[in-house]
Protein backbone atom coordinates (compact mmCIF):
# COMPACT_ATOMS: atom_id res chain seq x y z
CA UNK A 1 0.00 0.00 0.00
CA UNK A 2 1.23 3.22 -1.02
CA UNK A 3 0.78 6.49 1.36
CA UNK A 4 0.07 10.10 -0.06
CA UNK A 5 2.87 11.86 0.54
CA UNK A 6 1.03 14.32 3.18
CA UNK A 7 0.19 11.04 5.49
CA UNK A 8 3.09 9.95 5.21
CA UNK A 9 5.31 13.41 6.56
CA UNK A 10 2.55 13.46 9.42
CA UNK A 11 3.33 9.60 10.40
CA UNK A 12 6.92 10.80 10.62
CA UNK A 13 5.96 12.81 13.25
CA UNK A 14 2.98 11.14 15.21
CA UNK A 15 4.87 8.23 15.43
CA UNK A 16 8.09 9.47 17.25
CA UNK A 17 5.83 11.83 19.69
CA UNK A 18 3.10 8.94 20.69
CA UNK A 19 6.44 6.78 21.33
CA UNK A 20 7.75 9.54 23.69
CA UNK A 21 4.14 10.07 25.38
CA UNK A 22 3.59 6.59 26.25
CA UNK A 23 7.37 6.33 27.78
CA UNK A 24 7.04 9.13 29.66
CA UNK A 25 3.40 7.18 31.40
CA UNK A 26 5.81 4.83 32.71
CA UNK A 27 5.48 4.95 36.33
CA UNK A 28 9.40 5.00 37.11
CA UNK A 29 11.08 3.64 40.53
CA UNK A 30 13.98 5.26 41.52
CA UNK A 31 17.06 3.42 43.39
CA UNK A 32 17.44 5.15 46.80
CA UNK A 33 20.89 5.78 47.78
CA UNK A 34 22.50 6.85 51.52
CA UNK A 35 25.50 8.21 51.94
CA UNK A 36 27.44 9.06 55.54
CA UNK A 37 28.45 12.61 56.69
CA UNK A 38 31.54 13.64 55.39
CA UNK A 39 31.22 11.37 52.12
CA UNK A 40 31.38 12.93 48.73
CA UNK A 41 28.74 12.46 46.21
CA UNK A 42 29.35 13.29 42.48
CA UNK A 43 26.15 13.84 40.47
CA UNK A 44 27.17 15.08 36.85
CA UNK A 45 29.53 18.00 37.41
CA UNK A 46 27.96 18.40 41.07
CA UNK A 47 29.89 17.13 43.83
CA UNK A 48 27.48 16.88 47.20
CA UNK A 49 29.17 16.87 51.00
CA UNK A 50 27.37 16.41 53.50
CA UNK A 51 29.14 18.85 56.34
CA UNK A 52 26.92 18.23 59.88
CA UNK A 53 23.16 17.87 61.10
CA UNK A 54 21.85 19.10 63.94
CA UNK A 55 18.61 19.07 65.46
CA UNK A 56 16.61 22.35 66.91
CA UNK A 57 13.45 22.43 69.20
CA UNK A 58 13.05 26.18 67.29
CA UNK A 59 14.22 29.00 65.31
CA UNK A 60 14.95 32.72 66.36
CA UNK A 61 14.38 34.57 69.44
CA UNK A 62 11.77 36.24 71.15
CA UNK A 63 7.88 36.78 69.63
CA UNK A 64 9.87 36.20 66.55
CA UNK A 65 11.11 32.63 67.08
CA UNK A 66 9.47 29.90 64.97
CA UNK A 67 8.78 26.65 66.78
CA UNK A 68 8.97 23.46 65.38
CA UNK A 69 6.22 21.22 65.20
CA UNK A 70 8.28 17.90 66.16
CA UNK A 71 11.75 19.64 65.48
CA UNK A 72 13.86 21.15 62.91
CA UNK A 73 16.68 19.63 60.88
CA UNK A 74 19.03 21.52 59.87
CA UNK A 75 21.94 20.42 57.13
CA UNK A 76 25.01 22.11 56.40
CA UNK A 77 25.78 21.35 52.58
CA UNK A 78 28.48 22.29 50.83
CA UNK A 79 28.36 22.08 47.03
CA UNK A 80 31.00 22.05 44.67
CA UNK A 81 30.64 22.45 40.66
CA UNK A 82 33.60 20.17 38.11
CA UNK A 83 32.08 21.83 35.55
CA UNK A 84 33.43 24.57 32.89
CA UNK A 85 30.12 26.47 33.19
CA UNK A 86 27.53 27.81 35.98
CA UNK A 87 25.19 24.75 37.24
CA UNK A 88 22.31 25.52 39.21
CA UNK A 89 21.97 23.36 42.09
CA UNK A 90 18.51 21.69 42.54
CA UNK A 91 15.73 21.81 45.07
CA UNK A 92 16.24 19.07 47.96
CA UNK A 93 13.58 17.21 49.14
CA UNK A 94 13.85 14.91 52.71
CA UNK A 95 11.91 12.21 53.05
CA UNK A 96 10.92 10.56 56.71
CA UNK A 97 10.59 6.97 56.73
CA UNK A 98 6.80 6.97 56.49
CA UNK A 99 7.13 8.70 53.35
CA UNK A 100 6.29 11.87 53.82
CA UNK A 101 8.10 14.69 52.59
CA UNK A 102 9.55 17.56 53.01
CA UNK A 103 9.09 20.83 51.83
CA UNK A 104 5.76 19.32 50.85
Amino acid sequence: MVLPMRLHGWLLILVPLCAACLASCVDHTWEVRTYTLGQKVKLGDLTYLGLETQWFPAFGEGPAARAAQNQFLLVRLSVSNGGNSDAAVPNLTSKTAPGATFPN
